[in-house]
């Protein structure tokens, strides 16, 4: 499958399949644009096909009761979305939906059994990546019972522009408040606390890192954690036009 406008291993798990593994993916692979608001699975539902994403986020998200779903984890080129509960034959853990445009590799789930099948390395390494997700999953849920939003803020900002290569993202204090779980206004505040201190910008619905080092020293623990985790299974990140993300950090976190 080609086209001149990506790659299959701008995926970074895709980058670090094994090169049998990686045309056999190629082959069952199909390029899908994913446009914000669109629904790949929901929690409960059977998932019909893994998505390796290329370009652009995508959120986890878990629904209890009669409350709004909220975001547990955000995947981008660094994942897979529904990996898991097509390797053991399960329904959907969450919801997944786009949040910032996306370009994503689809493979059919019976596909992707059959590589699983006939490339052992591949099976490990979608393992490993689950393990990875689980970490942020796991920091996730202390970060949102023992850090401030500031804290918070600046972590899901990071973890943003890691996954999308991307310093300037199209957000919405509104947005960011469903991600965090919290009132609008308490967003509003702190990103205009972020803004004042010299670490980010924002107008009309987009948000721009301005310095991430000091967006780091703000950040809580939770996001070396995940780092470390993602780093521990990834080669490094491609360089492009914005020099940030995993491939920055993995040297700075490793070594911790």
């Amino acid at each position: 499958m080609g086209s001149p406008n990506y790659e299959l291993k701008d995926n970074l798990l895709i980058r670090a399949l094994g090169p049998r593994a990686y045309e056999s993916l190629a082959q069952k692979a199909k390029l899908s644009d994913l446009r914000v608001g669109r629904w790949l699975y929901r929690q409960g539902a059977p998932i019909e096909a893994v998505y390796f994403p290329l370009a652009g986020m995508l959120s986890m998200l878990v629904k209890s009761g009669d409350r709004p779903p909220m975001e547990v984890a955000l995947v981008g080129r660094e994942g897979v979305l529904g990996a898991p509960e097509v390797i053991h034959h399960q329904q959907a853990i969450s919801s997944c939906q786009v949040q910032l445009p996306a370009r994503a590799v689809r493979v059919e789930a019976q596909a992707f059994h059959e590589i699983l099948e006939s490339h052992p390395s591949a099976l490990k390494l979608m393992c490993q990546h689950f393990f990875a997700l689980s970490h942020q999953l796991l920091y996730g849920t202390i970060c949102t019972q023992q850090h401030d939003v500031r804290q918070r803020y600046a972590r899901f900002l990071l973890m943003a522009q890691d996954r999308t290569g991307e310093s300037r993202c199209p957000l919405t204090q509104k947005f960011v408040s469903r991600m965090l779980g919290v009132r609008r206004a308490t967003v509003s505040e702190t990103a205009a606390a972020l803004k004042r201190a010299g670490l980010i910008d924002y107008d009309r619905g987009r948000i721009m890192i301005i310095d991430r080092r000091g967006l780091e020293a703000v950040c809580c623990p939770c996001y070396a954690s995940i780092v470390r985790a993602y780093n521990s299974i990834l080669p490094a990140a491609p360089r492009g036009a914005v020099d940030c993300g995993l491939r920055e950090v993995r040297n700075k976190y490793t070594k911790r």
